[in-house]
């Protein structure tokens, strides 16, 4: 799947937030500077997957996921010490309207779905007009 596909970071409804960042971004010194509570989303565009996850301290959590500490977050890990393309976009619970974390991680993955379904329409018309030409 290719990273043209995604318009990233799309508009999270209810959100003034589009932190996007790079698993290099999560280094030892700079996880602990302005942390916050909130959800991420992690989209691995070489296969396609996404992953939503939240925690009180979101670069911490991140910081864990891509130094392999994480074992439930394992295939992300892998996948990117593979030389999968991996985006994140992280959203800050103050910058939204929701006022508990697993609301909001509920809400990004709705969000996620939508937007999923609508860029699976999208690649099917794009097969189908290559198919009539």
């Amino acid at each position: 799947m290719s990273s043209k596909l995604y318009n990233l970071p799309f508009t999270i409804e209810g959100t003034k937030s589009d932190i996007t960042y790079t698993p290099k971004d999560f280094k030892k010194k700079s996880i602990k500077k302005d942390d916050f509570k909130g959800a991420y989303i992690i989209f691995d565009l070489t296969t396609g997957q996404n992953y939503v996850g939240s925690s009180r301290k979101v670069k911490k959590a991140l910081f864990k996921i891509f130094k392999g500490k994480n074992s439930s977050m394992a295939e992300v890990y892998y996948g990117w010490k593979a030389g999968h393309e991996v985006t994140i976009q992280a959203v800050d619970i103050k910058d939204t309207d929701y006022r508990f974390v697993r609301n909001l991680r509920k809400g990004l993955r709705r969000i996620v779905a939508k937007y999923e379904k609508a860029l699976a329409k999208e690649i099917k018309k794009l097969n189908i007009s290559d198919d009539n030409d």
